[in-house]
């Protein structure tokens, strides 16, 4: 994530000393994500088996009033049952894997060491995504000691391999079990956007923004071929330098910039709040495009938003230096726009490269080998009783907050529930400085006390609106609330 937010601490919705020591608890088990192969067989695995171990042990209300099932071997899924079984089901999700840390070096508290220290937990899955989902279970804890009871059924899925970016991952077996007992959800609540300030154009007040659609992403690989031969007797070129070409001209060949609905209702949510000329810019954004588009892409964040992306992330040529590469390869990772296909992207690629591989050199443009490309996942239109329990349960740890519908441009395990969920929601309710956004997979990543209780207050206010009263929630169903109070 690249937005964030400068967020003074104060103590009235810092989590207990209690919590932040369960939190602590869970950092100190190493879930580092696995590689790819059954997980089963992997010494690294008793880790992820003891993490399960110990969400029943700390909360043994949970452990009893749920059912607790493994579609997987890297799944959970906990079942709340509902007074009434007519309705439709809420779905939470998140992950219990972390990224590795490298090493303690440049760290101030050890990576799993879970200290509670100058108002924060430390380590590795602080902020992704253990945090979310310790949050969860105490709110749910909490629930049960009061004796609250949901009217619908609330299931809750956590998932070991959120990392590895496998279309069969965790999330995945859950979404097949659901499906074979033909469960339909009306919302599923997942991570993927924050609280979130220092946006262009609106820099005075801090944005929830709800993830309600999601880019996709595919991964393509390019294979230059050529003739090999000694170094010292190259000829008119090598495969290395045909391939630097074609990148090259990729990288001038940008996507076009687009504008979304999910997007304008994002910069429309933004107007009433914004001051001067740019009040006018957001409210008059679709006129305006023409002059607009341009200088809103400068922006490596808004430009995510406006067209597809791509990147080329890997090289390889060589295995010697005086020996002539007969092959060059390139991957270029790409992050769909809603309306951009997969199979369109690809197309487009592959023609730029064939109009800049020179004269000699086949070319072979296509998929990654292992990995599917997944579509743009389109925006969920929720229906207005639903839409103002997510907004009310916000306004309960962040009043100051506007809330804007926006696109996700990472990919999230959610997806998997699309075709089973009438409306996903991708948010964490988490304010974050910008240089917290760096720890999330870097060094020093940490929680403050005030942000995790910030997420327990939201997710127990969220739970005990939507739950206490469910309804089906048609798919496509238009969103009832203006862009004022959205």
């Amino acid at each position: 994530m690249s937005l964030a937010l400068d967020v003074t601490p104060s103590s009235k919705h810092e989590c207990s000393r209690k919590q932040a020591e369960r939190l602590g608890r869970a950092v100190r088990i190493r879930t580092i994500t696995l590689p790819f192969g059954p997980p089963e067989s992997q010494p690294q695995y008793v880790e992820f088996r003891g993490f399960e171990e110990f969400l029943q042990k700390e909360f043994p209300r949970a452990a009893t009033a749920l059912r607790w099932e493994k579609p997987g071997p890297l799944s959970l899924l906990l079942t709340w049952p509902a007074l009434e079984r007519n309705l439709h089901g809420m779905l939470f999700y998140a992950h219990y894997d972390v990224v590795p840390a490298s090493g303690d070096a440049g760290w101030t508290h050890p990576p799993f060491s879970g200290d509670i220290a100058d108002g924060f937990v430390w380590g590795r899955g602080t902020l992704d995504d253990k945090s979310c989902l310790l949050a969860i279970m105490e709110a749910v804890e909490s629930l049960l000691t009061e004796g609250f009871q949901p009217q619908g059924t609330v299931y809750i899925a956590f998932g070991g391999d959120e990392e590895l970016g496998s279309s069969a991952c965790a999330a995945a077996s859950v979404a097949r079990v659901l499906s074979e007992r033909g469960i339909r959800l009306s919302c599923v609540l997942d991570e993927g956007s924050v609280i979130a300030d220092g946006v262009p154009l609106l820099a005075s007040r801090p944005i929830a923004m709800f993830g309600l659609a999601e880019k996709g992403s595919a991964n393509l690989e390019i294979v230059v071929r050529g003739s090999t031969g000694h170094a010292a007797m190259p000829g008119k070129g090598t495969a290395a330098g045909a391939l630097c070409r074609v990148v090259a001209a990729i990288e001038r060949h940008r996507f076009p910039t687009r504008l979304t609905p999910t997007v304008a209702r994002f910069f429309a949510s933004l107007a009433p709040h914004a001051k001067g000329p740019r009040k006018t810019a957001l409210r008059l954004l679709r006129l305006l495009w023409p002059v607009l588009r341009g200088p809103l892409s400068k922006n490596s964040t808004l430009d995510a938003f406006l067209r597809t992306t791509q990147a080329v992330t890997m090289l390889r040529a060589g295995e010697k230096e005086n020996v002539v590469p007969d092959e060059a390869r390139a991957v270029v990772n790409l992050r769909l726009l809603p309306g951009d296909t997969s199979a369109f992207a690809l197309a487009r690629i592959e023609r730029v490269a064939r109009k800049s591989i020179p004269n000699g050199f086949l070319l072979k443009v296509n998929f990654a080998e292992g990995g599917k490309p997944g579509e743009a996942i389109p925006e969920s239109r929720l229906q207005g009783e639903l839409w103002s329990a997510l907004r009310d349960s916000l306004a309960q740890v962040a009043p100051d907050a506007v809330v804007a519908p926006c696109l996700v441009v990472a990919s999230t395990d959610s997806r998997q529930f699309a075709g089973s969920a009438d409306a996903i929601v991708r948010f964490l309710p988490i304010a974050l400085t910008a240089r917290d956004v760096a720890r999330m997979h870097g060094v020093d990543e940490r929680i403050s006390l005030e942000n995790y209780g910030r997420m327990i207050a939201f997710y127990e206010n969220f739970v005990r609106r939507i739950a206490a009263r469910q309804w089906p929630i048609r798919s496509g169903a238009s969103c009832s609330v203006g862009m004022e109070g959205v």
